[in-house]
């Protein structure tokens, strides 16, 4: 009974805010609907609500097909479907749609995307079986799914500090702007709570000391939750390391006394969670996780994460298509094959790995330096991220209550005065930690390295937004410990003492640390030094062979290079994709400080467009020219779309023609594994052939190569 007494607040606590979260998760997602932010999503929500529509009215799992107004696979004859109320609904038009307004469908089967969030389609389906298909039980779902989140993440906080800091941890981020944001998607949404169940799990094996019995149930039960996260949101998948390594290496009790547990924990966990999620598992087929993570290396996530580019760039357009286009390419130069590669089919996975590896390879440096990149931004996430008004996330501010706007405001203003301190905490943090435990020292840097660094693989809102959970907690435990010294000076009579005989342990835990994030990354520099230095070497001495400019004049003052030869290329072998580097010669012979080169390609669609320009500085006139290397691209004439893109030419402003003072092609593109962007001064050499951090690293570059 007096434990149960003891339990009070926190019961209380919890309480309010599953009810409050559960109403303001299901507001903000009314709200987002409302909007028509919703009714906008891409084609695999479509997709995903569709085939819940066709499982909640006992249809089976049906496939979907988008298009204008395709929404839903056709039919003919007396399995015509009415299209306009299913197509309204699904499209956001409509508040709830019957079953009977459904006819026969042909059954289609699901891609593999599709199959591997079975678990979140049933998870909708049983909420429209219960209601009737309609979007206020999604309103509820989310805002279920939100409640969870701010609950468990009161529980996080109870594992450093008091009720009332935790709950001010919970009340912080639900009001995140950010967070609120991600309620406009289910798929992505989904990963939050199990996202904070998990690192709960984690705080809880290294905070408490558990027998052995309630350490078992704890990682069974953990493997089951994280098995059934991961057929909604395969992102979920990614937090069972985490549970293990805590299980094995920070838990209070010794590992040489308990490894027996320790060992047998881990085991018992992965066969919870491979029992759960292996139907999943099975249709993931590995899932296109290297293309998630060449998509990463994207030029959009340099200026998010703070990463300065060396004269080259390991990929440029963020975009599914471009993607796919350099992994085929790449397995038409490395292993020919008579046919598919394209995403999702039986070769693309195995590209996709071979051509990560020989990135990550050659530039191991600058995917540490990204990995960094993001712990930094993230350390600082909720104070930069209070920078911005709540407005630009999308937030439907006219469609939310009024409280909620003020709270908004308020909290916005409140951390928009510490932009810029993230690091200064979190730092404060481990070493305050380390003087009093540094196994929990450790396991904090250990854990949230390893979360925030996974937010460097694609640093977009939606992937990201639930990591403001780190460091919210980590700026309240370091108040609430400052304020609790202020408040009674007897504790800090205690602490000290106790600071100063561990200071030599303290100090030697920051050298370690210090040790491994310098260390391998400047091993990693000097490696890549090389390897970077002889793939751009390669580029310099490769057979090139010129291309006739033969200009044509074009509208706007641009004029076209090359176009006859370059943009006239043979048809390719069936599900193939051809790439060629070209090499554009800039010297300063047109007396300007600049020169916009713009590579253009002829394509069917905006998202199989990838022309782009580069501003090029020109060198002094008495330099040697700059040359621009750029791999183009021709799609195969069997591809799923034939001729989506074509290389056109080279396209320069008709008044500096004479800055071109050659136009090349490599004779033997096939002979590099790699093709990549790079704009190479006479003196590149010197330049450090690395990315580097923004905030704390002034490197030797070159700024002549500018995207535009």
């Amino acid at each position: 009974m007096s434990a149960l007494r003891g339990c009070a607040p926190d019961i209380v606590f919890v309480l309010i805010l599953l009810v409050g979260a559960w109403v303001l998760g299901s507001r903000t997602t009314r709200a987002h609907r409302q909007s028509g932010s919703i009714a906008h999503q891409p084609a695999f929500d479509l997709q995903f609500f569709g085939v819940a529509l066709m499982n909640a009215c006992g249809r089976g799992a049906v496939g979907i097909v988008t298009g204008d107004r395709e929404i839903l696979p056709s039919a003919t004859g007396q399995d015509r479907i009415d299209r306009a109320p299913v197509g309204d609904f699904l499209d956001g038009r409509r508040e709830r749609v019957g079953c009977d307004r459904i006819g026969k469908v042909a059954s289609m089967p699901l891609d593999p995307m599709l199959r591997s969030s079975s678990y979140l389609i049933t998870m909708a389906s049983a909420a429209w079986r219960l209601t009737q298909p309609n979007w206020p039980s999604i309103d509820a779902l989310m805002g279920g799914l939100f409640a969870v989140t701010i609950a468990a993440s009161y529980g996080i906080g109870r594992l450093g500090m008091g009720p009332i800091a935790s709950a001010i941890v919970a009340v912080f981020f639900a009001l995140s702007p950010l967070h609120l944001s991600g309620l406009s998607n289910l798929r992505d949404y989904s990963k939050a709570p199990f996202f904070a169940i998990a690192l709960l799990v984690c705080g809880v094996l290294a905070r408490k000391r558990l027998t052995s019995i309630q350490t078992l149930a704890l990682v069974v039960a953990s493997g089951v939750v994280l098995g059934l996260g991961f057929g909604m949101r395969t992102d979920v998948g990614g937090y069972l390391p985490l549970i293990v390594a805590t299980l094995l290496l920070f838990t209070p009790d010794s590992m040489i006394r308990s490894w027996r547990v320790h060992v047998g924990g881990a085991l018992v966990c992965l066969a919870a969670f491979l029992s759960i999620a292996w139907p999943v598992i099975a249709v993931h087929a590995g899932g296109n996780t290297s293309h998630w993570a060449i998509l990463g290396f994207s030029h959009e996530f340099d200026s998010a994460l703070g990463v300065r580019p060396g004269p080259y760039r390991l990929n440029y357009f963020y975009n599914d298509g471009a993607v796919a286009t350099i992994v085929t390419a790449f397995g038409q130069r490395t292993a020919p094959t008579d046919g598919d590669t394209v995403v999702n089919l039986r070769n693309y996975d195995a590209f996709s790995r071979d051509y990560l590896s020989t990135l990550v390879r050659a530039f191991p440096a600058d995917a540490l330096v990204r990995m960094w990149a993001g712990v930094l931004t993230i350390a600082n996430l909720p104070f930069s991220d209070a920078a911005r008004r709540s407005s630009e996330y999308g937030l439907p501010m006219g469609l939310l209550p009024a409280g909620v706007v003020w709270a908004l405001d308020q909290r916005r203003q409140w951390l928009a005065s510490l932009n810029g301190a993230g690091f200064i905490f979190l730092t404060t943090a481990i070493v305050g930690i380390a003087a009093l435990d540094v196994r929990l020292a450790a396991f904090i840097f250990v854990a949230f390295c390893y979360l925030a660094g996974s937010s460097a693989i694609q640093f977009q809102p939606r992937h990201v937004f639930h990591l403001e959970l780190l460091t919210l907690w980590i700026l309240s435990f370091v108040l609430a410990q400052a304020f609790g010294l202020a408040r009674t000076g007897c504790d800090l009579r205690w602490a000290w003492p106790v600071c100063v005989r561990r200071l030599p342990v303290t100090a030697s835990f920051v050298v370690v640390i210090a040790g491994a994030v310098v260390v391998p990354l400047a091993a990693a520099r000097v490696y890549q030094r090389g390897s970077a230095e002889r793939l751009l070497s390669g580029y310099e001495r490769a057979p090139r062979d010129p291309v006739p400019p033969e200009p044509q004049q074009l509208e706007g003052g641009w004029t076209r290079l090359g176009a006859s030869t370059l943009g006239a290329h043979a048809d390719q072998p069936a599900g193939s994709t051809r790439a060629e580097m070209v090499v554009v010669q800039v010297s300063a012979l047109c007396n300007a400080p600049s020169l916009d080169v713009r590579f253009t390609y002829d394509a069917r669609t905006p998202a199989s467009d990838f022309s782009r320009t580069l501003s090029v500085r020109t060198p002094p006139e008495a330099e040697a020219p700059v040359d621009v290397f750029m791999p183009v691209y021709y799609a195969g004439a069997d591809l799923p779309n034939p001729r989506a893109y074509r290389f056109s030419g080279i396209d320069i402003p008709a008044s500096r023609t004479s800055c071109v003072q050659g136009l090349f092609r490599f004779r033997e593109p096939s002979r590099h594994k790699l093709l990549l962007e790079a704009v190479l001064p006479r003196n590149w050499r010197d330049l450090s052939l690395f990315q580097s951090l923004e905030v704390a690293e002034h490197p030797r570059t070159y700024a002549g190569g500018v995207s535009r």
